[in-house]
């Protein structure tokens, strides 16, 4: 896994193939890594998460600004 649970765990969050968060850095295993690319699921993935950590950084900056 990741070398930090937090790189492990927003690959999760996102909905990432779990490969993602190996930490196995052979040459063999790069080429491996670099030869699958992004799947269509993990494009849409990777957009829905982006959307909706967009709006939830807002909505926690509104509720911050409200506390000043």
């Amino acid at each position: 896994p990741s070398n930090t649970g937090k790189i492990a765990s927003l690959i999760a969050d996102v909905g990432l193939e779990r490969w993602r968060a190996d930490t196995e850095l052979t040459a063999e295993a790069i080429s491996r890594a670099h030869g699958k690319g992004w799947s269509d699921n993990e494009r849409a993935a990777i957009e829905a998460y982006l959307e909706t950590a967009n709006e939830r950084a807002e909505a926690l900056f509104r509720e911050l600004a409200k506390l000043a």
